[in-house]
Protein backbone atom coordinates (compact mmCIF):
# COMPACT_ATOMS: atom_id res chain seq x y z
CA UNK A 1 0.00 0.00 0.00
CA UNK A 2 1.36 3.39 -0.96
CA UNK A 3 2.06 5.59 2.03
CA UNK A 4 0.06 8.79 2.44
CA UNK A 5 3.31 10.77 2.38
CA UNK A 6 4.24 9.38 -1.04
CA UNK A 7 0.78 10.25 -2.36
CA UNK A 8 1.08 13.81 -1.03
CA UNK A 9 4.51 14.19 -2.62
CA UNK A 10 3.07 13.02 -5.96
CA UNK A 11 0.24 15.57 -5.69
CA UNK A 12 2.75 18.29 -4.87
CA UNK A 13 4.87 17.32 -7.89
CA UNK A 14 1.77 17.49 -10.12
CA UNK A 15 0.81 20.99 -9.03
CA UNK A 16 4.22 22.49 -8.29
CA UNK A 17 3.94 25.03 -11.11
CA UNK A 18 0.55 26.33 -9.99
CA UNK A 19 1.41 27.20 -6.38
CA UNK A 20 3.57 29.94 -4.89
CA UNK A 21 6.93 29.31 -3.26
CA UNK A 22 5.37 30.09 0.14
CA UNK A 23 2.62 27.51 -0.43
CA UNK A 24 5.24 25.02 -1.65
CA UNK A 25 7.32 25.62 1.50
CA UNK A 26 4.28 25.16 3.78
CA UNK A 27 3.30 21.94 1.99
CA UNK A 28 6.87 20.59 2.08
CA UNK A 29 7.05 21.29 5.84
CA UNK A 30 3.68 19.56 6.39
CA UNK A 31 4.80 16.55 4.33
CA UNK A 32 8.08 16.34 6.27
CA UNK A 33 6.19 16.53 9.59
CA UNK A 34 3.75 13.79 8.52
CA UNK A 35 6.65 11.72 7.25
CA UNK A 36 8.43 12.00 10.62
CA UNK A 37 5.25 10.94 12.45
CA UNK A 38 4.69 8.03 10.07
CA UNK A 39 8.30 6.91 10.52
CA UNK A 40 7.68 6.67 14.28
CA UNK A 41 4.27 5.02 14.05
CA UNK A 42 4.87 2.77 11.05
CA UNK A 43 2.44 2.11 8.23
CA UNK A 44 -0.16 0.23 10.24
CA UNK A 45 -1.14 1.96 13.43
CA UNK A 46 -4.36 2.35 15.34
CA UNK A 47 -5.21 6.00 15.97
CA UNK A 48 -7.68 5.06 18.73
CA UNK A 49 -4.95 3.12 20.55
CA UNK A 50 -2.51 5.97 20.04
CA UNK A 51 -5.06 8.43 21.45
CA UNK A 52 -5.62 6.14 24.45
CA UNK A 53 -1.89 5.98 25.16
CA UNK A 54 -1.41 9.73 24.82
CA UNK A 55 -4.34 10.42 27.18
CA UNK A 56 -3.01 7.87 29.69
CA UNK A 57 0.42 9.50 29.52
CA UNK A 58 -1.03 12.97 30.09
CA UNK A 59 -3.00 11.62 33.07
CA UNK A 60 0.17 10.09 34.57
CA UNK A 61 -1.00 6.51 34.02
CA UNK A 62 1.85 5.45 31.74
CA UNK A 63 5.16 4.05 32.82
CA UNK A 64 8.07 2.90 30.69
CA UNK A 65 10.09 0.37 32.63
CA UNK A 66 13.85 0.11 32.38
CA UNK A 67 13.43 -3.69 32.32
CA UNK A 68 10.80 -6.16 31.19
CA UNK A 69 9.81 -9.61 32.39
CA UNK A 70 12.42 -12.08 31.22
CA UNK A 71 15.30 -9.58 31.26
CA UNK A 72 18.38 -10.42 33.29
CA UNK A 73 19.78 -7.94 35.81
CA UNK A 74 22.92 -8.03 37.91
CA UNK A 75 23.79 -6.86 41.41
CA UNK A 76 27.03 -6.62 43.29
CA UNK A 77 27.15 -8.29 46.68
CA UNK A 78 30.15 -9.05 48.86
CA UNK A 79 32.70 -9.11 46.06
CA UNK A 80 30.57 -11.10 43.62
CA UNK A 81 28.13 -10.37 40.84
CA UNK A 82 24.80 -12.15 41.05
CA UNK A 83 22.50 -12.59 38.06
CA UNK A 84 18.72 -12.39 38.36
CA UNK A 85 15.83 -12.90 35.95
CA UNK A 86 12.99 -10.36 36.15
CA UNK A 87 9.74 -12.21 36.92
CA UNK A 88 7.37 -9.38 37.77
CA UNK A 89 6.78 -5.65 37.95
CA UNK A 90 4.26 -4.13 40.37
CA UNK A 91 3.33 -0.80 41.94
CA UNK A 92 3.30 -0.11 45.68
CA UNK A 93 4.50 -3.23 47.42
CA UNK A 94 6.12 -4.32 50.65
CA UNK A 95 9.34 -6.14 49.97
CA UNK A 96 12.56 -7.32 51.54
CA UNK A 97 15.52 -4.97 51.34
CA UNK A 98 18.17 -5.92 48.79
CA UNK A 99 20.63 -7.09 51.44
CA UNK A 100 18.67 -7.88 54.54
CA UNK A 101 15.49 -9.14 56.05
CA UNK A 102 13.91 -5.80 56.83
CA UNK A 103 10.47 -5.29 55.30
CA UNK A 104 10.30 -1.98 53.46
CA UNK A 105 7.12 -0.32 52.12
CA UNK A 106 7.38 1.16 48.66
CA UNK A 107 4.11 3.07 48.37
CA UNK A 108 3.35 4.18 44.84
CA UNK A 109 6.77 3.05 43.67
CA UNK A 110 7.35 0.56 40.88
CA UNK A 111 8.87 -2.66 42.22
CA UNK A 112 10.72 -5.30 40.23
CA UNK A 113 10.70 -8.93 41.36
CA UNK A 114 13.49 -11.22 40.17
CA UNK A 115 14.51 -14.83 40.74
CA UNK A 116 18.11 -15.90 41.11
CA UNK A 117 19.99 -17.29 38.12
CA UNK A 118 23.44 -17.60 39.69
CA UNK A 119 22.09 -17.62 43.26
CA UNK A 120 19.14 -19.25 44.95
CA UNK A 121 16.16 -17.14 45.93
CA UNK A 122 14.34 -14.05 44.84
CA UNK A 123 14.68 -10.36 45.41
CA UNK A 124 12.58 -7.27 44.97
CA UNK A 125 13.89 -3.79 44.36
CA UNK A 126 12.51 -0.42 43.33
CA UNK A 127 12.89 0.31 39.64
CA UNK A 128 14.59 3.57 40.66
CA UNK A 129 17.59 1.51 41.83
CA UNK A 130 18.32 0.23 38.31
CA UNK A 131 21.73 1.48 37.20
CA UNK A 132 22.52 2.49 40.81
CA UNK A 133 22.31 -0.76 42.81
CA UNK A 134 21.04 -3.18 40.18
CA UNK A 135 22.47 -3.18 36.67
CA UNK A 136 21.06 -4.08 33.25
CA UNK A 137 24.36 -5.46 31.96
CA UNK A 138 27.06 -7.62 33.47
CA UNK A 139 29.62 -5.09 32.25
CA UNK A 140 27.97 -2.32 34.28
CA UNK A 141 27.93 -4.58 37.36
CA UNK A 142 31.62 -5.41 36.81
CA UNK A 143 32.43 -1.68 36.64
CA UNK A 144 30.48 -1.11 39.87
CA UNK A 145 32.31 -3.99 41.54
CA UNK A 146 35.69 -2.61 40.44
CA UNK A 147 34.73 0.83 41.78
CA UNK A 148 33.59 -0.73 45.07
CA UNK A 149 36.85 -2.67 45.40
CA UNK A 150 38.85 0.46 44.56
CA UNK A 151 37.07 2.37 47.32
CA UNK A 152 37.81 -0.45 49.78
CA UNK A 153 41.51 -0.36 48.81
CA UNK A 154 41.66 3.40 49.46
CA UNK A 155 40.28 3.01 53.01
Amino acid sequence: MERLIERLENVLDDCIDSISSIQRSVLNNAIKYLSDITDVLGDTYDLDRLRELVEADKAGRCFVSAVKIGDHVFDVGEGTIDEWEVTGISVGDACLELYGNEIVEYDDEVIVTAKGVTVYGKMQFPVSSIDEDVYRTKEAAEAALAKEEEQCDVK
